[in-house]
């Protein structure tokens, strides 16, 4: 694992605060696909892959908070 994705498990409590915002889960793909721009060829797909699995969730989340007839994302409704 890369120094990077090192410091981003660090940084987000590998899990236990959990994402719950739409924007969120975009500025985590950002920073994937910003870390992969210098990332060696090994590590550039991987972190493009999460990116991508990031902008998956959030348009997830966007359709999940549409059939809620929601406008705001708290995250009051996820569980954790």
């Amino acid at each position: 694992m890369s120094a990077g994705l090192r410091a981003l498990g660090r940084r987000h409590g590998r899990g236990r605060d959990r994402v719950k915002k739409v924007d969120e889960y975009l500025a985590h793909a950002a920073e994937c696909r910003e870390m992969a721009r210098t990332a060696s060829p090994a590590h550039k797909a991987q972190l493009e892959s999460m990116a991508e699995t990031w902008e998956q969730l959030a348009r997830s989340r966007q359709q999940q908070l549409v059939r809620l007839g929601r406008t705001d994302d708290d995250g009051s409704d996820l569980n954790g």
